[in-house]
């Protein structure tokens, strides 16, 4: 989020009311917390993979190459972004505290 110098992403903990509300409200209840979901609208929205890159790109014009990624399939990309997410704590370590002393951003 420190990134978000247009405060243009809303953060919702999966743990919150709004976050159970909408995970339930869009059958999500099986993705494991570790994944990211970005709304585009209140029907649409993107995980795992999708999510990470159309955040990326947002967050910095700079990163429009990134849509070379889509190329990939999303099968493949979701594993690599597995395999970031289950060792990210391993490679740049944990925070004793949350950067987002809010609950939504």
């Amino acid at each position: 989020m420190k990134f978000d110098k247009n405060k243009s992403f809303t953060f919702i903990s999966n743990n919150s009311e709004d976050g159970k509300n909408i995970i339930s409200k869009n059958n999500l209840n099986s993705m494991t917390t570790e994944t990211i979901v970005l709304f585009i609208s209140e029907e649409k929205f993107l995980i795992k993979s999708d999510a990470a890159i159309s955040i990326a790109i947002k967050l910095n014009p700079l990163f429009v190459i990134f849509n070379i990624l889509f190329i990939i399939p999303k099968r493949i990309r979701d594993k690599v972004y597995d395999y970031i997410a289950k060792n990210r704590y391993k490679w740049f370590g944990e925070n004793e505290s949350c950067d987002i002393t809010n609950e939504i951003y």
